[in-house]
């Protein structure tokens, strides 16, 4: 698996300082199984969020979701609940 740090993902001003080869610290923030890749960011304030425990897991299904509005064209914001 590879991952990629895109530069609007690092702390301005420390971009040149990064070698090939050294180690840092970095947060997923995105994911694609498909092509095995991963999106990181190096942002400091992103780097040290606390994690905090999903209101939904990838996978979960539901039944009878709400559409509640057409956005974007052909694309639709949905109402969840778990119950």
């Amino acid at each position: 698996m590879t991952g990629t740090v895109f530069v609007d993902h690092i702390d301005k001003g420390s971009i040149s300082n990064y070698k090939v080869g050294e180690k840092v610290k970095a947060r997923v923030i995105s994911t694609d199984v498909a092509s095995k890749t991963v999106t990181l960011s190096m942002l400091s304030h992103i780097v040290n969020l606390k994690p905090i425990s999903p209101a939904f897991k990838v996978g979960e299904s539901f039944k009878d979701v709400k559409v509640d509005k057409l956005i974007f064209g052909n694309s639709f914001l949905i109402r969840l609940s778990k119950d």
